[in-house]
Order: C-alpha cells, then sequence, then structure tokens
C-alpha cells in the first residue's frame, strides 16, 4: 500500500509463495474502490492463474481481493478469496497411494432384499478395481455392531474374504447408525480403542445383553495325581470348534516342554506334575469372532474336582497389529476413508445429530493417518440434512441413492475420487503482512491462529481440485507522508 522503495522491497519479497503460505498485498492507487462482481470471480482466478504450472507437481496458489484498489487515507474491511488448486499426477511418472477403505453396512430389516444385494454385488465391483497394495474392511450395524472384516490387502484372497463377508451379513433389526460409524473410524485409527461408556452407546443396552460378546470357561480339573487345565465356550450350546481356533499353553519353567499349542478341540492338557505357579493361557478366536486374541492367567487349584473362571470377550473390533517397518512407511502413505451406508433414521444408540457429528469430528481428528467420511443415503427415508453433516465434518462427499441401482455408480465415484488424491494433510497457511489484519477466516475445514498466521487444515486434495478459502481482512489507513518522494 506504498510506493515507497523500502515497503516496494518488502512487497516483492513477501509476494514468493514458500510451500502453501500466501501472502496478501494489495497496491493502493487512487481514493475510489473499484469492486469485483461475483460473476467475474472464476473468470479472475483464470486469467490470474498460468494455464498449467511449470512442475506438474506444484500447487497453484492464488489471492483475490474483493477490492482492487482502496484508499490510503481510510481503514477498509474487505474480502479476499485464497484458492488452493492440486496438480494433475504424471501417471508416466509417480504412482498413486495405497487406498484403505472401510465400508459400513446398514443391515437393519429394511435393508432387506435389492438394497443389500446391490451393496454386495456393487462391493465385489470395488474390490476388483483395487490394487494388491490397497485395503478394505467391512463393518455392519443393526440393533448391535459387528466387524465382519478387519481390514484385507486386497490380493485374490483378500477379494475372495470380501465377498464372502459381504455374502454372511443377513438384514434384520434397527438402526444403530452412530455404533456402525464409530466403529469404522476405528478400524482406520485403531488407536481410538473403544471406551465402555462409548460401548454401551453403541449397543443402547446394558453389558449383559452385548451381541458382541462371547463367554469362556477356563481353569483346570484336579483328578488324584493328575491336573488339566481347559478352555471351553461358557456356553453349552456352543461347540468349542465354532468359537475357538487354538489355545497355546504357557508352563512354569519347570516343565519340558515349556510351551504347548493346541488346534483341535477339545482345548485340554493333562499333566502329572504339581506346581502352584500360575500357567498362561494364549487364546485365539475363529474367523467367525474375528479371530479375536486374548490372554488368561489361571492359578491352578487342587482344593476341589473343579477349579474355574470366567471371561467375556469384545469380538466387535478385532485387533489390528502394529505396523512393520517395512511396511510403516506405506501405512504413513495410505489414502483411509469410511463409507457409510444408510436408508433410514438412526433409532439406536447416539441419535443426536448434534451429538454424532462432534464425536466423528474428534475421532477423525485424533492421532493417526488422516481419514476422510462419505456417506450414502438410499431413498427418501434416510435422514439427509445428517449425512450431509457428516460427510463436511469428514471431508468426505454425501450421495443421495435415489433409487437401488444407483448404489454401484455413487461408490464407484467414490472410489475414483479416492484413487486420484494427489495430497494428504494438506495446511494452508494465510499470514498477516503490515497494513493488513485478518479479522475472521470463513471455512468448514479445521483452523487455527498463531499469532499473525491462521492454518487451515484442508486434509486430502484429489489431482487438479481446487479449496477456496474466504477471509474478511482489515486494512488499516496509512498516513500521507508515506507516499511522500
Amino acid at each position: 500500500r506504498s510506493n515507497s522503495p523500502s515497503l516496494r522491497k518488502q512487497k516483492k519479497d513477501r509476494t514468493k509463495l514458500k510451500e502453501t503460505r500466501a501472502t496478501m498485498v494489495f497496491t493502493t492507487t487512487t481514493e475510489s474502490s473499484t469492486k469485483t462482481s461475483s460473476t467475474d470471480l472464476d473468470a479472475l482466478f483464470e486469467s490470474s492463474v498460468p494455464s498449467a504450472p511449470a512442475d506438474p507437481a506444484t500447487f497453484r496458489l492464488t489471492c483475490v481481493p474483493e477490492l482492487f484498489a482502496s484508499g490510503y487515507a481510510e481503514a477498509k474491511e474487505i474480502l479476499v478469496n485464497t484458492r488452493i488448486q492440486a496438480p494433475p499426477r504424471d501417471s508416466k511418472v509417480e504412482e498413486r497411494p495405497p487406498v484403505s477403505v472401510t465400508a459400513v453396512i446398514d443391515r437393519s430389516g429394511s435393508m432387506s432384499g435389492t438394497k443389500l444385494a446391490l451393496v454386495r454385488d456393487t462391493l465385489k465391483f470395488v474390490v476388483e478395481h483395487m490394487d494388491a497394495k490397497d485395503s478394505l474392511g467391512i463393518v455392519s450395524y443393526s440393533d448391535d455392531v459387528r466387524e465382519n472384516l478387519p481390514l484385507t490387502k486386497m490380493d485374490s484372497q483378500g477379494r475372495q474374504k470380501v465377498i464372502d463377508a459381504a455374502a454372511r451379513i443377513v438384514a434384520s433389526g434397527c438402526t444403530n447408525l452412530s455404533g456402525g460409524m464409530y466403529a469404522g473410524i476405528r478400524q482406520q485409527k485403531p488407536s481410538n480403542k473403544p471406551t465402555e461408556n462409548d460401548f454401551l452407546q453403541f449397543m443402547n443396552a446394558p453389558p449383559r445383553v452385548n451381541q458382541n460378546t462371547i463367554s469362556l470357561q477356563y481353569g483346570n480339573l484336579f483328578m488324584g495325581s493328575t491336573w488339566v487345565a481347559f478352555v471351553a465356550p461358557a456356553a453349552s450350546t456352543s461347540q468349542a470348534a465354532d468359537v475357538i481356533k487354538q489355545v497355546t499353553f504357557k508352563l512354569p519353567a519347570s516343565f519340558d516342554p515349556q510351551t504347548v499349542t493346541i488346534d483341535k478341540a477339545p482345548f485340554e492338557l493333562p499333566r502329572q506334575t504339581p506346581t502352584t505357579a500360575p500357567i498362561i493361557m494364549e487364546i485365539e478366536l475363529t474367523e467367525k469372532y474375528n479371530n479375536k486374541k486374548v490372554t488368561l492367567e489361571h492359578p491352578l487349584g487342587y482344593s476341589q474336582p473343579v477349579n474355574t473362571s470366567t471371561k467375556d470377550i469384545d469380538y466387535s473390533v478385532a485387533d489390528q497389529p502394529p505396523p512393520t517397518n517395512e511396511n510403516k512407511e506405506e501405512a504413513n502413505n495410505t489414502v483411509r476413508s469410511v463409507w457409510l451406508f444408510t436408508d433410514g433414521l438412526a433409532n439406536r444408540g447416539d441419535t443426536s445429530a448434534d451429538v454424532m457429528t462432534r464425536k466423528a469430528t474428534e475421532l477423525l481428528a485424533s492421532e493417526g493417518q488422516p481419514c476422510s467420511l462419505s456417506t450414502f443415503g438410499y431413498g427418501a427415508d434416510h435422514n439427509a440434512d445428517l449425512l450431509q453433516q457428516l460427510s463436511e465434518v469428514g471431508h468426505g462427499m454425501y450421495y443421495f441413492v435415489e433409487n437401488p441401482t444407483q448404489i454401484g455408480s455413487a461408490m464407484v465415484e467414490c472410489l475414483a475420487g479416492l484413487l486420484s488424491v494427489v495430497a494428504q494433510d494438506v495446511k494452508l497457511t494465510l499470514e498477516e503482512c503490515p497494513g493488513a489484519e485478518i479479522v475472521k477466516v470463513f471455512t468448514k475445514f479445521p483452523h487455527k491462529q498463531d499469532g499473525k498466521k491462521h492454518i487451515v487444515s484442508i486434509a486430502d486434495l484429489y489431482t487438479e481440485e481446487h479449496k477456496d478459502i474466504l477471509c474478511r481482512v482489515k486494512l488499516h489507513s496509512l498516513p500521507c507522508a508515506l507516499f511522500e518522494e
């Protein structure tokens, strides 16, 4: 806002773009003000940005003020729009990052028939267009929440697991949309372990009616000089082979062998040498129970023929192993997304839109890799406002599926967007210059202020996608003496 040599040099230095830093500089020429019409804004962007970046991997960054000129003697507030545009991907040079998707499927009674069948068929189509480096998992919900498939690599075996898991989903019951969504986000961000209160909200029921637990009975029998350690389902109606995949018994150091693994029912280990030391039982459940693993400790008892304990195992979310050194870089690069499907209104668990959007925001913003949330609403009976809000806080898309035949095109469109992501965890920093003050940043993206810097977290950008950030900027008045030679 000055023609003095020192400030001209400052202006020249500040207009250099560094990473995603936008510097706003406005040149004053007259006392009058010239306004830009909204209809000219797109044309202005096109004229102010080169037709193609010099480097195909360079982001385009443009700031356009509401006024081209403003009198220096008068303080004024104006609007400034900052546009950041992602570069195109060079398919010949750059390999796309891996994609990880969790499909959260409504299996309430209204999804029976054509709707659920089309979801199955479309999942089959989706996995056929994913590579072996990509992953897909399935969470389903009705009255309860189940992890039907943990995140699985999409090689030939993984694709078949998706098809098999989807085929086993049966529609019945009500709509615990919140519980399904929370579990889906946690599958992508496994550091967010559910608390007991979370679980009760998912189920909307006391712990004992939890349909995602299995009770195990473990302990030892004592017959003369022989004791038998064992693990079995607590319910007499359950077959051990249907529930337990294998049990590894770890004995005190005086035993040889010290470790014994049993992979067939009955899961019993007889021994004759007495001991007062406890034994460890490492139990892995079957695929039906998400291959859940649990470790139990049992002190041997000799005072009565049967000495047992009971343990309730929550198998709703499968164990996620930490990334190895070989795949840590791939995990950090992975484009993650949760797809939420529903055809009705939430009537189990959390049902308030404000509560669900707040919790979804907290889960998505927690530690771990960035993750988006897209929503798919079938027919006219779903809560479109809620799904729109969830997709906005999740930086994803909301798809209105008017009839069941549109399910496939919506899911394929969503996958195509993920496959075209060129940048993740994008942050745009707007910094105030002398004479200008950022009064407010208008955006639904998370943002914070650090002194004169305003940092906006944009999350992912697709190839050639642009995002606009609107700011209200106050231009302070300047003394006339600055313009004297």
